[in-house]
């Protein structure tokens, strides 16, 4: 990447989480369960939501972003990374500068803003299956809960996160895609 499309990029993202709130509209999501899903405190809080609200969920129609079952499958894929590991990572550099700041941001104003239709670099073509997408991350939600933060390995991004930053990156994660419904 060139300086010129750097700070293109930078820019656009700061101009984004600036205005966030302003360009979020009504989606399809009831307004009730959206408000719910969007409030959770806790990743364990947003599990539980996204179990009762499963039937609701899986019947969300494409809103401009991914279809629903590609959602479910990239946040359980993000999550299952976590675990494993990134196919791929941003420099260390940019790890602990540009991706460190951004977590930060996210972790003060307690939501994500990110491109919705990027996948994870390196990863494995996601599935529009809403079913199976719904249970892949019902099941990493789980996995991940039963883990010690000291087998976690580093987000491709961020760096380095123990297992409370990366429950609030997952939650963030999960409540910023289901923003756009």
């Amino acid at each position: 990447m060139n300086r010129k499309e750097f700070l293109n990029k930078t820019f656009i993202s700061a101009v984004v989480l600036i205005n966030q709130n302003s360009i979020l509209g009504e989606g399809l999501l009831d307004s009730d369960a959206k408000s719910k899903l969007l409030s959770a405190k806790t990743l364990e809080e947003l599990k539980l939501q996204l179990i009762q609200n499963q039937s609701l969920i899986l019947s969300l129609e494409q809103s401009g972003q991914w279809p629903i079952g590609k959602v479910l499958s990239h946040c359980a894929q993000s999550i299952e990374y976590s675990l494993d590991g990134f196919p791929e990572s941003k420099s260390v550099i940019f790890q602990n500068t540009i991706g460190s700041l951004a977590f930060g941001i996210f972790s003060i104003r307690g939501k994500m803003n990110h491109g919705l239709t990027e996948p994870i670099p390196g990863a494995s073509e996601l599935l529009d299956e809403p079913s199976l997408g719904m249970k892949r991350l019902i099941v990493a939600l789980e996995k991940f809960e039963k883990v010690n933060s000291d087998i976690l390995k580093p987000h491709f991004a961020y760096g380095k996160l123990d297992k409370a930053d990366y429950a609030m990156a997952h939650k963030m994660h999960i409540q910023n895609h289901l923003e756009a419904f």
